[in-house]
């Protein structure tokens, strides 16, 4: 039997943590992984712009979206990390990134001015998902910064991994390069802002 998307348990404004632990949907990790499920959300759609000429995008982005959602996982799951055996972002994930960034920006010329989001559907969802992305790493930081003043007295970690802000923080620059790579192949042309 088919079980019902609807289960009623988040009708008083609470949900469940991967742990069990019910919370506020307003708790702050809610509103980490809520922002980074709009991301991979955007990114879904930023991969439905991809055409002949920037189909190398295509796996990156799902490479992308299959990481957000082991980071969601992880921050799920709280201070329960080490009960549960999710595969975690880790520094090679971080080097992957990193290596994109470089092997897109390779044949992109210098910036000397700010250019302004635009140019083809695909660079400007590849813009929002960028932002939404800078969005997500100022969320992971102050929420580490809160938790950080809360558990002073604490023995217990309840702060995002240093390793998934570090992500975010490569993954809007991986997508600025990417929207200025996909103008590039599309043949556009960059909108400059000074």
């Amino acid at each position: 039997m088919k079980s019902a998307i609807y289960t009623k348990r988040g009708d008083n404004g609470e949900t469940t943590l991967a742990n069990g632990t019910r919370v506020s949907k307003s708790d702050a990790r809610i509103e980490v992984y809520g922002n980074i499920d709009e991301l991979n959300s955007f990114l879904g759609l930023a991969n439905e712009y991809v055409n002949d000429n920037t189909s190398t995008l295509k796996p990156v982005i799902l490479s992308i979206q299959k990481d957000l959602f082991r980071i969601s996982s992880e921050i799920a799951i709280g201070d329960d990390r080490a009960a549960h055996k999710l595969p975690r972002i880790s520094e090679d994930d971080i080097t992957y990134i990193e290596n994109l960034i470089d092997k897109f920006d390779e044949g992109l010329h210098n910036l000397q001015f700010f250019i302004i989001p635009g140019g083809s559907k695909l660079s400007s969802m590849l813009h929002i998902c960028r932002t939404i992305a800078r969005r997500v790493e100022r969320k992971v930081a102050r929420f580490n910064q809160v938790q950080a003043k809360q558990q002073q007295d604490s023995n217990k970690n309840l702060a995002i991994p240093s390793n998934i802000l570090v992500y975010f923080n490569r993954l809007s620059d991986l997508l600025f390069v990417l929207a200025r790579y996909a103008l590039k192949r599309e043949g556009c042309r960059e909108i400059i802002a000074g």
